[in-house]
């Protein structure tokens, strides 16, 4: 039987040289990497489907010499039925296109080692539905089958089969899209987490609202949704998903920016945001977007409980005056102003400086100017952070905004607080300190110890640089006197209930 066996497949590679060399030479290398405890009857069957693939059509051969290629690879990865099953996918698709055929067998080592055996030919089925007949058609499926392995890393298998239901909806209006669409899927799919299902519906729902959004939409989501919790990521999409069915326009962007907005948000607060802006789709999908963004510029004044009622307010007058109940929550109305005023404990500097300065030349009797302490920081001056009131001498510097109490009227006197005690560093002449001038009550041991200092500091064998001095023009002779202490801040409070 075993000389029968060797005769048969002697009789085989005679039939080889009918075909172009490669198809022989390929065989004979495959044939010394088969299992050593392969049957020789599956030997033969194994030869002889080569041999029908190459004999179906003038370009056969190519696929016939690719499937001897990869079978020592792909045969490794499940029994010989399987295997067999496999083989006959490959020369279903060689009917249809050896072209195809090729590109099936080629991507099949990777995919293999990843696709369970069950799918195999719900696999070559898959690429098959995308080929039409036409070049284009034919380039998408050969495209996809060399794209499956990396899909297959981060799909199911049921969700790559609504992937491929997608490009074949899509290229019916651009196969162009759709192949640029497979290739970014491979990049996008790693990063979209366990929401991939509802990210192909939006793409979907997108071919036939907005086709020529689809490519943007692919390249937004990879950057959109990991700004978002990864637990909300789904409920993002299905409401990007509603704004589609809705009407909206230039999907890919808003999601961009809504993400962002919700990026610059406590994370916890993703959940009852996306819950009230899911209520705002029935009352009006343009409003959503504005809304989330308009959370993202009001949260650092309000709380969660004071956004509902914000909102509650933006829903009302929508109902009342659609166009106004946009700009409410675009923040573009005197309405929408005025109740994030009237709900907000929290008191502006920019508000009330006129106010303030007022009161500060009235106790320090002399012109005296407020500013934010971000230009404090900004020019490197003061002795504190732009949290903290300060003061250089005929400015003083107070926060931007204070919301330490529950009330408006504690966080205003709260202002009057701190404007007071710089107003006092004026009045009782903290900032005519000299650093050079020589101490009048206690020891005089500044000049030593800023020696000591610099010397301290300085690196190992390194000589003093001439001009060196320059540098403390830089800085105001108070400054200098809280540098030779170990522990400023410790100094500089002692200082401050000294004063």
């Amino acid at each position: 039987m075993e000389n029968q066996d060797r005769s048969t497949l002697e009789q085989i590679q005679e039939q080889f040289r009918r075909f172009p060399a490669p198809v022989a030479d390929e065989f004979e290398k495959a044939q010394a990497k088969m299992p050593d405890n392969m049957e020789a009857d599956s030997m033969v069957k194994w030869a002889n489907a080569g041999v029908e693939i190459a004999e179906q059509t003038v370009r056969s051969w190519e696929a016939a010499a690719q499937y001897y290629k990869v079978s020592p690879q792909v045969i490794s990865y499940m029994p010989f039925n399987y295997f067999m099953r496999w083989t006959q996918c490959g020369n279903d698709l060689c009917k249809e296109s050896p072209t195809l055929a090729t590109a099936y067998f080629e991507a099949s080592p990777e995919a293999m080692s990843q696709l369970r055996s069950r799918h195999i030919e719900a696999w070559a089925a898959l690429g098959n539905s995308l080929y039409k007949g036409t070049w284009k058609s034919s380039t998408l499926a050969c495209k996809f089958f060399a794209y499956s392995p990396a899909l297959m890393e981060s799909l199911t298998f049921p969700e790559l089969e609504r992937f491929v239901s997608f490009l074949d909806a899509l290229s019916h209006r651009s196969y162009d899209l759709a192949a640029e669409c497979l290739a970014l899927g491979q990049q996008i799919f790693p990063l979209i987490g366990d929401d991939k299902t509802a990210f192909i519906g939006l793409a979907t729902a997108l071919v036939d609202s907005g086709w020529r959004e689809v490519k943007s939409f692919f390249e937004s989501g990879a950057k959109a949704l990991p700004k978002i919790d990864e637990d909300q990521r789904f409920r993002f999409l299905k409401i990007a998903e509603r704004l589609v069915q809705g009407g909206g326009t230039n999907i890919p962007n808003v999601m961009l920016e809504t993400s962002q907005a919700l990026s610059e948000v406590d994370p916890e607060a993703h959940s009852r945001i996306l819950t009230l802006s899911e209520a705002l789709l029935e009352e009006s999908p343009a409003a959503v977007p504005e809304f989330i963004k308009g959370c993202a510029q009001i949260m650092d004044r309000l709380s969660l409980a004071q956004v509902e009622r914000w909102y509650e307010e933006g829903v009302n007058l929508l109902r009342q005056n659609p166009d106004g109940g946009l700009a409410f929550f675009k923040i573009e109305s005197a309405h929408s102003e005025s109740v994030l005023e009237a709900l907000s404990s929290g008191v502006e500097f920019d508000r009330i400086k006129p106010v303030m300065e007022m009161y500060c030349r009235g106790l320090a009797g002399a012109e005296i100017k407020l500013a934010a302490s971000e230009d404090l920081v900004s020019k490197g001056i003061g002795w504190v952070s732009s949290e903290s009131p300060s003061t250089e001498g005929s400015t003083v510097f107070v926060p931007t905004l204070v919301d330490r109490y529950p009330s408006k009227d504690e966080n205003f006197g709260w202002f009057k607080v701190v404007s007071t005690h710089q107003v006092a560093h004026l009045e009782f002449g903290s900032f005519h300190f000299e650093f050079d001038k020589p101490s009048t009550i206690f020891q005089d041991r500044r000049a030593d110890l800023e020696k000591n200092k610099v010397e301290k500091e300085r690196p190992e064998g390194e000589e003093q640089v001439e001009g060196e001095g320059l540098e403390r023009a830089w800085i105001t002779d108070m400054q200098r006197f809280f540098n030779l202490f170990e522990d400023r801040k410790l100094s500089l409070d002692i200082f401050t209930v000294v004063e």
